[in-house]
């Protein structure tokens, strides 16, 4: 969607921006964010996911640690579904996610609202290479999801404790898109990404 504004309208903001500067807390925490000057990590966590097709075609892989039953076996979009993590109709808790880009010439990133802990920093990693978010042996849970690429479109979906599946949502190419719910002392039970 864009915006257009005169060139009174223009100036107008930028005064009001300059006298009173937004911050986090200013904006609804499901707004699409920047992903802008993250730094990429060059190191992932883990092993990549086994068994990938040779297919040309952007792919992201998911798996979850989840309440009681541990880490996982990984979920990949190559499939022509998306790339799931976690549970849904057991009442579970997903605690961590780790997540892996492959053929999108860019970087995947992932943000974790986590319960008394806040948003942790945006993890960025190239193609082929693991990142986690979350907690492992805290006993937290996740509340809401931060998913996107630096070069590609990416989408994303949640299953929140009490409310289901919350419809899925899609941004362009270096915009975070945020799913879950804050404030609300929700369990993310699952989430679902795919990179196009």
């Amino acid at each position: 969607m864009k915006l257009t504004i005169g060139a009174a309208g223009l100036i107008a903001a930028l005064l009001s921006a300059v006298a009173a500067p937004a911050t986090a807390a200013d904006e609804p925490w499901d707004t699409p964010v920047s992903i802008g000057d993250v730094v990429p990590e060059t190191v992932g966590v883990g092993d990549a996911p086994p068994n990938l097709g040779s297919g040309a075609d952007p792919v992201a892989c998911f798996r979850g640690h989840v309440q009681d039953l541990g880490w996982q076996g990984w979920d990949c979009s190559d499939d022509g579904s998306w790339a799931f993590a976690g549970t849904t109709g057991q009442s579970r808790r997903l605690e961590a996610v780790e997540f892996f880009g492959r053929n999108t010439g860019a970087h995947t990133c992932m943000q974790a609202h986590v319960q008394n802990d806040g948003w942790q920093t945006t993890l960025c990693l190239g193609d082929g290479l693991v990142g986690r978010v979350g907690t492992i042996g805290q006993a937290k849970r996740i509340e809401a999801i931060r998913f996107g690429n630096t070069g590609r479109s990416s989408c994303a979906e949640a299953h929140v404790a009490g409310l289901g599946w919350m419809g899925y949502r899609c941004n362009d190419a270096g915009i975070l898109t945020a799913v879950g719910t804050i404030g609300g002392s929700r369990q993310l039970e699952a989430v679902t990404g795919t990179i196009l």
